[in-house]
Parts: structure tokens; sequence; C-alpha cells
């Protein structure tokens, strides 16, 4: 048996201070070895026949040397199924014959084909940036698969949305689990929740009876609240700040097999300790342009941050954009990403470190769907290839990314977000000092003439403290923050004036 291989990864900033289920699958630096050993022959015509049924398949599992019998597979997955590889995305269930089995604390986990990613990193990297900034999404990382000991190729291994997944991010896992497939576009059908059952997905395991009235109310809210009741409504009943952040990073990654495209791949969950719904990512293999709704490569690169689909198509988004308090907090949050997160600088050394450990092993897969050439290519340019359907082009990585940091800074800059060169003269104005602090902070305005805001946040978004800023040096206390790492945001008209990161020292 091969021995694991290091492998950079990206630690979620909420995992790093504490011990969860699934870290040594996910947040151990390594590409892990997975065995699924069949009693049968002709395991294969087993699995392909039982696809369409959604039956499990008996096999023996062995993870990084530790072996658990009698487990459930099933091949998984539309598009990526029907690629013509033999290659095809798989679900673990390791309670599906035999309760109480379980690696690492997790009973289930999918290890995806990567069969329209010539990189493999469109998911990777995607997962490891909504992790990072802590964006309720799986996690991801890499395994060599073998069946009855035949070499079938290098997966992704991401994690699956259920009970482990709600406790550690939410910690609830009560309530009801809804996945917004196969048409989750979260449209208006009447107040029979027998009208939904065919548009979504409730989790069986979910405490709920089979009681849909808590999606069929958040629906109703979406759709026939009036236009000046909207913003109060939403906020008592969806998480909006992470919705946000979600809808951000989507558009940012121009993931369109998404809510806010194909209007599908999400989870819901009903927080019984906030009473709000928790907006889940899902299915983010197609990100980075490659779902292109009959898009050409320009229109994928300036993919607007504000599209909201044909009027009444996705309603959510559609009354989110029209309400100018969501608009905004849309531009502001993906502008901080833009400075922050989504540049070269912070995501070209990933990609070229993931790229260069993986390499080997992409190389050596005998089933994956293109050529070593192409994954080279796919780095760092635009390739063209030939299909089912006729020549596709595949975004390069690299090019995507810098293509959409200077189309959303061209875009946002009416909400004044603008690139580093610009940013500088806009933050000349002020000035927060020390930074590193401890107990006391000063901002600095010079020109003073308005009131101001001062906001900090926690890396996970939450708001941490708030003070008024009402002179040209503001003296602001810091003691009640714990020492860390956070965000600052100084606004003045409600306009943005300057953010940055502020660390609190002991």
């Amino acid at each position: 048996m091969k021995k694991a291989i290091f492998i950079f990864l990206l630690i979620p900033f909420w995992l790093e201070a504490q011990q969860n289920d699934g870290d040594s699958l996910f947040n151990l630096p390594v590409v892990h070895d997975i065995y699924l050993d069949f009693a049968q022959n002709n395991f294969w015509d087993t699995l392909v026949l039982n696809h369409d049924t959604d039956i499990y398949t008996l096999c023996n599992l062995t993870i990084n040397g530790q072996v658990i019998d009698s487990i459930g597979v099933k091949l998984k997955g539309n598009s990526s199924y029907n690629n013509p590889s033999l290659k095809k995305s798989m679900k673990l269930d390791l309670n599906e014959f035999v309760s109480g089995k379980k690696y690492n604390g997790l009973k289930k986990f999918n290890l995806n084909n990567v069969f329209k990613d010539p990189s493999f990193l469109r998911e990777k990297i995607t997962l490891d940036l909504f992790n990072e900034l802590g964006i309720p999404a799986p996690r991801c990382s890499y395994a060599n698969v073998y069946l009855n000991n035949e070499y079938w190729g290098f997966y992704t291994v991401v994690e699956e949305v259920n009970g482990n997944f709600l406790n550690q991010r939410f910690a609830d896992n009560d309530s009801n689990l809804y996945k917004g497939d196969p048409h989750g576009d979260l449209r208006w059908k009447g107040v029979l929740p027998s009208s939904y059952y065919s548009d979504y997905e409730l989790d069986a395991k979910s405490d709920s009876s089979n009681d849909w009235r808590d999606l069929v109310h958040l629906i109703d809210k979406i759709n026939n609240t009036p236009t000046n009741q909207f913003y109060d409504s939403l906020e008592t009943i969806l998480n909006t700040y992470d919705f946000i952040r979600y809808w951000a990073l989507t558009n940012l990654f121009v993931n369109l097999d998404s809510y806010i495209g194909s209007g599908h791949n999400y989870y819901l969950y009903h927080n019984s300790l906030t009473n709000r719904f928790e907006w889940v990512v899902w299915d983010v293999n197609e990100s980075f342009g490659n779902f292109k709704l009959n898009l050409s490569t320009q229109q994928i690169e300036n993919f607007s941050l504000f599209y909201s689909g044909q009027p009444g198509s996705r309603p959510l988004i559609e009354k989110m954009v029209q309400n100018n308090p969501y608009k905004t907090q849309l531009a502001d949050y993906t502008c901080e990403v833009l400075r922050t997160y989504f540049t070269e600088d912070y995501l070209f050394p990933k990609i070229d470190s993931i790229a260069n450990i993986i390499r080997p092993y992409v190389y050596a897969d005998p089933k994956k769907t293109y050529s070593n050439q192409q994954f080279e290519n796919n780095l760092n340019q635009t390739i063209t290839t030939t299909g089912p359907n006729g020549v596709f082009t595949i975004l390069g990585i690299k090019p995507f990314i810098s293509a959409r940091i200077n189309a959303m800074f061209s875009e946002l800059q009416p909400y004044g977000c603008f690139a580093v060169s610009s940013e500088t003269e806009i933050q000349e104005a002020f000035n927060l000092y020390p930074n590193p602090a401890s107990g006391q902070i000063t901002v600095s305005i010079s020109g003073y003439q308005s009131p101001g805001t001062l906001k900090i946040y926690t890396l996970s978004g939450q708001k941490a403290q708030e003070n008024p800023i009402l002179s040209e040096n503001t003296q602001v206390s810091t003691k009640n923050l714990s020492p860390g790492v956070y965000f600052y945001e100084i606004r003045v008209d409600e306009t943005v004036k300057g953010y940055g990161k502020l660390v609190i020292q002991p």
C-alpha cells in the first residue's frame, strides 16, 4: 500500500483551534489512499445497474491503512456520471449496512471524478476559499482510489452535508435540511407542500415527520412580502449575511451551475437555535466559468455581480438586488474579498503549490478526461477541446482570476471600490493606529467634516464592535476584543473610506 503524500491545504480559520470530525481526511495536508474491495468480480456491472435505482453496493473500505468492513458505495451524479470514462463519482456511506461505523467521525463522504476540469483545481480552490472565509461549505481534499486493487484514478474527496456538518458549522442538527435540487429556484407555487416535492429534497433523517411548512413559509416570505417590508421580513427567516457572502463568491468564481444560474446545487438548513435558514454551498466543480449558460468567454469574464436572471426566475436574488441595503452589502463584501483574498498575490501561489504536488497523480490517472498537456496548459491559458456537444472552451485558471478582478473593480467603482493604485488615494484620508493594538486605537480622519462609523468584524464575518467617529481624532477602546485578527471598516456618509486587518494583542 502506498504511503500518504503531503499536499498544500488551506485550513479554515474556524477549524484551527479545535478538533472536529473529518479533520484527518480534510485538514491534514495529505493525498489519501482509498481502497474499495468488493466480494464479486463483476462489481462494476453491479454499481452501474444500481446507479439508476440509487442503491448502495456492499464493500470493504481501507483508507490510509485503516480497514472498515461492510460499508456502502454507489455511483452518483448526472453529467459527471454520463461522461464516457469508467471513472465515475461515488458516494460512500459507512453506515448503510452496519450502523455505528465511522472514519475520523464521518459517516459519509464523496469521491468526485473531476470529469470537466483539466486543472483538477476548480473544486479545490473554490471550496477552500469558501471555508477560509467561514462561509458554510464542504471541505475538499484529494485521494488515489483503487477498486479491487486496480488503480481507478485521482479524485477529489468532498465532505457530505449531513448531521456532522451541521453540528460543526451551526452547533445544531435537529431541524430540516433541504437540498435545492433538481429545481430549487425558490419560486412560489402555492401553500401546499406537495407542490414543492419534485423541486427539493428533504433529508430523510430530518426530525420533521416530513413537515415541509418551514420551507413553504420561507418561499412565501421571499415572493409575497411587500417591497417596503422585504428587508425586515427576510432578516427574520434567512441568515442573509452568509447568503450574501455565498452570493459574492459564487459570482466571483462565475459558478453558474448554482442558484444564481441553473437554480439548484445548494442546501438550506432550518437552524433551530436561531429559527432562521442557513445557506450551504454545494457542487462547485463547474466554477471558473465552466458552466456557460451559452455565454461567451468575454461575457463570463465580465459577468455582472448583480445578475439575477430572467424576471421572476430567481426571486431571492432578484428581490435582494432591488433592495438598496442588500445591494450595498453585496458590493461592499465583494470589494472586501477582492482586496484581500480574491487576488493574484493570494491565489496564484496556492494554485502553483497545489499543482506542483498533484502533478504526478494527475499524470498517473489512467481514466482522466484530459491529457497531461491540457492539465499544464489550463493552469495558465484557455484551452479548446472537443466533446459530445462539439467544441468546448475551458477558461485558464489564472487568466480567469485576473479577468474577474479587473471586471469586478470596474463594475464596483460607483460603490467606492478601487484597485490598489486608487485605493492608496482613498485611504490617505484616514489613519488607524496603533496596529497591532492593545486596549485602545485612534482613528484619524484628515479634513473631518461629518460623523462616521468604525465597524470591527471577526474573521467569520460577525460584527464584534461598532463605534461612532465624532472628531478628526477619535479614540476607541478595544478592551472587549479578544486577542486575534479582525477586519475593520470605516464609513463616512455611508461610503466606505477605508478598511483593513486589525490585530489585537493580549
